[in-house]
Formats: C-alpha cells, structure tokens, sequence
C-alpha cells in the first residue's frame, strides 16, 4: 500500500489510513482487539496533532486569523441555531 500511495505522490498518512480501515474491524476483520486499536487510535492521533503543530508557519497563522476566527464562530452559530431548532421539533 505504501508503495502505490508513493507511486501516486500522495502523503504516507492515506496508506496508514488505508491499511487500517482495510484490516480493521471494519474491513477483513485481522485485528479485532478494541482496547488496543482505542488506545492505538489515541496515540496516532496525538503524535500527528503535534506534528502539525511543529510544522505551523505562524505568519501564515496571522495572516488568517481572523478570517478563520470569523469562519468559526459562524458555523458555531449556525450548529447551535440549527441543533436547538432540531431538539425543539423532537
């Protein structure tokens, strides 16, 4: 898988995503131990959080912001609006 996703010039991170799904309890079903696909879900996904943080271009972060602090205080409105108009009708 790794190297067709290479082939393809894609990230690595979509064969590690494709393998897991493939042998996962929701594809072939090789790995059926809950606990430890939790707690190795966990684990992966803290370790690409800070990935993601050590390669932030902070400048770039500023030059977004408020468009991104805008963008994200709409859609919150937008869930909570849409979510307490949806709790209302049930």
């Amino acid at each position: 898988m790794g190297a067709l996703v290479l082939r393809l010039r894609q990230p690595m991170l979509i064969a590690f995503i494709a393998v897991g799904i493939l042998v996962g309890p929701a594809g072939l079903e090789l790995v059926r131990s809950h606990d430890q696909i939790d707690l190795l879900a966990q684990v992966g996904i803290a370790v690409l959080l800070f990935l993601v943080g050590l390669k932030l271009d902070l400048q770039h972060v500023r030059h977004i912001g408020p468009v991104a602090l805008a963008t994200g205080l709409g859609q919150l409105a937008f869930t909570i609006l849409f979510g307490f108009l949806h709790a209302l009708e049930a």
